[in-house]
């Protein structure tokens, strides 16, 4: 049998853990908000206040939903330091797993388009088998 209860606790830690790397430099109302919205959005798979606030489950404790709506809502008409703190924590998480080498593969042959008459920006097509 599936545990899916450890499964949403384990997501759970894996977003807090690196919303506080995110946010390391912040004020602790915005690391709240950071980690609410990161939980929310990957929990709900969608990024509308509603879906995200019911996610957090925060009316099992007796808040409404409106309440929470309106607490996100208002966080994000802040000006949270995005371009500051959260945006150079982000480069240094994403730089520390990159090698100095990366290799980057790109395949544009897999382009489709059902009912497509033009295709300008396909290009040749090079068996590399």
């Amino acid at each position: 049998m599936i545990n899916y209860t450890a499964d949403c606790y384990e997501m759970k830690r894996e977003c807090v853990k690196f919303a506080k790397n995110l946010t390391k430099n912040c004020s602790k109302p915005t690391q709240g908000f950071v980690e609410d919205m990161i939980y929310g959005i990957s929990a709900s798979k969608d990024i509308k206040i509603t879906s995200i606030s019911r996610k957090l489950k925060e009316t099992d404790c007796g808040t409404k939903l409106e309440n929470t709506v309106e607490r996100l809502c208002r966080h994000l008409d802040r000006d949270l330091d995005y371009e500051g703190n959260i945006k150079q924590q982000y480069k240094k998480f994403v730089s520390s797993m990159i090698d100095d080498y990366p290799i980057a593969i790109f395949d544009n042959t897999d382009i489709t388009k059902m009912y497509g008459k033009e295709f300008e920006d396909l290009d040749e097509v090079i068996d590399g088998s």
